[in-house]
């Protein structure tokens, strides 16, 4: 459930909110930012906060925020501003508006993170987006993940994953293209391979779109060819190194030949995820823990 704390007195605002299914609305008396920061001390699972840029306080609207951020670094702040200048360092944490406004609130506090998963044939694509997922949903957060590859049940029972906790699309009795899905339900919804021609360049930039390469020469070719087909996004992608092993390039190196986009991490490759693939057998894929917990840690701050 989410938690917004309603520093504005205008209730229209709260009105509109309280139509809203698994939030939690607090709006007392919050009239100068000393009572604010109270607050947040003794209240630390504030998942938004929605200020005016003019409350009352001793304290000025940049130190302000910072105090808040510190306090809460997950928190996410609407902040309704007409005059005062933001510092570009706290620019990155808040959402500015210029003035009231019911409908891009709600687009803000109901947004959601989209993951597109690009790779060529054989890169691992299918089982990493499922892991992802899985390391996402252990968050307590709502995971969808819509894919054209057919997965029976046994697998996500394998590799001890809970249906409850991610829902994905196939053949498996969960979605499939046809059937109406209510996105509304999910924190993150991951779409393993899409079209990519067939979704509009302003949905990409507000996604998240990583590319999978594998880290010696023939990989990285494909996958910079791959990236140069798709050039209108090129400049809101991230990377992910698959099946990194002894014989790969180093990382450093391979920072520099992808130096035009953002480095999420590598995974070490490990051969059972190939068991897990052809054998259907439990497992657990203890050697690729630490690099899903560090690429999982950068996918969750992307866009906050």
């Amino acid at each position: 459930m989410k938690e917004i704390m309603i520093a504005i007195n205008d209730k229209k605002i709260i009105a509109e909110l309280k139509k809203e299914k698994n939030i939690k609305l607090i709006y007392e008396d919050f009239n100068s930012k000393e009572k604010i920061l109270n607050y947040l001390i003794k209240n630390k699972n504030i998942n938004y906060l929605i200020i005016n840029s003019e409350i009352n306080g001793k304290l000025n609207i940049n130190k302000f925020i910072k105090k808040i951020i510190n306090i809460n670094k997950k928190i996410i702040i609407i902040l309704i501003n007409k005059k005062i200048k933001i510092k570009n360092k706290i620019k990155k944490y808040i959402f500015i508006l210029d003035e009231i406004n019911i409908k891009k609130i709600k687009e803000i506090i109901f947004m959601k993170k989209i993951i597109n998963i690009f790779g060529t044939n054989g890169v691992g694509k299918s089982i990493i987006s499922i892991l992802i997922g899985n390391k996402l949903a252990q968050k307590q957060l709502k995971i969808l993940i819509i894919n054209n590859d057919k997965i029976n049940k046994e697998f996500f029972q394998n590799i001890g994953i809970s249906e409850e906790k991610i829902m994905y699309k196939n053949n498996m009795d969960i979605f499939n293209n046809k059937l109406k899905i209510n996105f509304n339900n999910f924190d993150f919804i991951i779409y393993d391979n899409p079209n990519i021609k067939n979704i509009k360049k302003e949905k990409l930039e507000k996604s998240i779109n990583i590319f999978f390469s594998e880290s010696n020469l023939l990989g990285i070719k494909k996958t910079i060819n791959l990236i140069n087909k798709n050039y209108k996004i090129k400049n809101n992608i991230f990377i992910i190194f698959n099946k990194y092993n002894s014989n790969s390039i180093s990382l450093e190196l391979l920072e520099k030949i992808f130096n035009e986009f953002k480095i999420l991490g590598k995974i070490n490759y490990d051969k059972k995820i190939d068991i897990i693939l052809n054998k259907n057998k439990l497992i657990k894929i203890n050697k690729i823990e630490n690099d899903l917990n560090k690429i999982i840690e950068k996918i969750i701050k992307i866009n906050n």
